[in-house]
């Protein structure tokens, strides 16, 4: 049996001209780099128009033997369009099961961004997980699918099968599968996204290399060093980020040139140059954000004015004297993708902590605050997350004015929500950017033991 690729292969980002790949014979084959190539397409309401493709991808496959009757899939998924995982979060490891028809491990995602809200779009499996029932003119169930199968000959003359799959809620799937081995070699999904928007997920297999010696070797190293990254980043590879924080980026930038070298001539040559790139800008984004703060910690906080959703004044004298935290956020993300914005996470913090004297404010920004014609739409999009996550720590209003008091992270190249904690006597303590990283049992830890120190003295009194 040959040496297994799962410790060694993983993903490339490579341009290679497209050829329909007819069928494999796998002992023959593997190890071999396999090409998809596909799109998203969005379909409004009125059925007569066309569809609007909204995103290309390709996604780049190293496959394998693992073990006797198992095939791996180790794969980057490379996004042009709207939205997209973050470099870390692009690849991933598939199995296969050969005798049992069983896939496993995580499945080819895109991230979509659709109505101000991000979206996991979830491939199907690219081998046929039913393929003992390929026949001509079969049919069955399988909720929450109906089958039914016809033959079918590609242009280049090898058998194929022909799969319609229609769904319970119109989720339905067309496929064509490789008759040897069950490869699906062309894939249409129907999705959903929002409000019940229909969505068409195109994609097909268009080329498979093979990898001799001197390639596989190549490649084994360079993905060696490139999954051990990954496994010390500890990205959680289902909650989409936009950065690393300071203490990842300096990992990355510890084993950049290491990469470099053995990524050079490789596949993965420009998906290095991609680390390094981004690499560079969190750095510049975390630098501008420590400059930031610096102007802050230490000093008297600007004076504010909170105002409630009720269009009415907080006083003053509710949180003057006491440990404040401020949350400067949108209030309108979406409410079911972790982290949940963290919201869930300082909501129990107060709970905690309220009966001490901690004083927590929500600050939902949002520019169409500031405009009578606007405001409504705005408050109503508040209102609606408020309810949904049962906050209850208030949430003030803010059309950007607060927020610019404060430094408004966005402007130097950073992100909401916006952290501000406040001593008793009014100086800031801590400026943060971001979100925390957070343990389930934990929380929001760092937080939390800065409020116990600020707690300390009125509690020895």
């Amino acid at each position: 049996m040959r040496n297994s690729l799962l410790s060694r292969l993983s993903f490339g980002v490579v341009l290679i001209c497209a050829s329909l790949l007819t069928t494999f014979s796998w002992a023959a084959d593997l190890p071999a780099h396999f090409v998809y190539r596909g799109s998203l397409i969005h379909f409004p309401e009125n059925r007569q128009e066309a569809g609007q493709e909204v995103k290309r991808f390709q996604i780049d496959a190293f496959v394998d033997q693992a073990a006797d009757n198992e095939l791996v899939m180790n794969y980057v998924i490379s996004e042009n369009g709207n939205g997209g995982w973050h470099w870390s979060q692009q690849f991933g490891s598939l199995t296969y099961n050969t005798v049992q028809n069983s896939p496993g491990g995580r499945a080819w995602m895109l991230l979509n961004n659709y109505d101000e809200s991000e979206y996991e779009v979830v491939f199907r499996a690219p081998w046929f997980e039913e393929r003992g029932q390929l026949a001509e003119g079969a049919s069955w169930e399988s909720n929450p699918f109906t089958f039914s199968v016809k033959s079918k000959e590609n242009p280049a003359g090898a058998p194929s099968w022909q799969v319609n799959m229609k769904h319970n809620l119109s989720r339905d799937q067309k496929l064509v599968v490789a008759s040897e081995t069950g490869l699906v070699q062309q894939a249409s999904q129907t999705l959903f996204m929002g409000q019940g928007q229909r969505f068409q997920l195109d994609w097909k297999l268009e080329e498979q290399l093979p990898l001799d010696n001197n390639a596989a070797a190549a490649i084994a190293k360079v993905w060696k060093s490139l999954a051990d990254l990954q496994k010390e980043l500890g990205v959680d590879l289902y909650v989409p980020i936009t950065d690393l924080n300071a203490d990842q980026l300096e990992l990355t930038r510890a084993k950049l040139a290491s990469l470099k070298s053995e990524a050079a001539g490789t596949p993965f040559e420009s998906l290095v140059r991609k680390i390094e790139l981004q690499t560079e800008i969190g750095e510049e984004r975390a630098d501008s954000m420590a400059a930031l703060a610096a102007n802050f910690v230490g000093k008297a906080a600007p004076d504010f004015q909170l105002t409630t959703m009720r269009n009415g004044a907080v006083a003053k004298e509710e949180y003057s004297g006491k440990p404040v935290v401020l949350h400067f956020w949108r209030y309108q993300d979406q409410s079911l993708k972790a982290p949940y914005g963290q919201t869930g996470y300082l909501d129990f913090l107060y709970n905690q902590r309220e009966k001490s004297g901690v004083k927590v404010y929500g600050i939902a920004v949002d520019p169409r605050l500031g405009d009578p014609q606007t405001k409504r739409s705005a408050l109503l999009q508040i209102k609606k997350t408020v309810r949904f996550m049962n906050l209850s720590y208030p949430v003030t209003l803010d059309d950007g004015e607060i927020l610019r008091s404060f430094g408004n992270p966005q402007a130097s190249a950073g992100e909401l929500p916006l952290w501000v904690v406040l001593s008793p006597d009014g100086k800031v303590v801590h400026y943060f950017a971001g979100h925390y990283e957070v343990k389930p049992n934990e929380g929001l830890k760092e937080l939390d033991s800065l409020l116990a120190e600020l707690l300390e003295p009125a509690a020895e009194k």
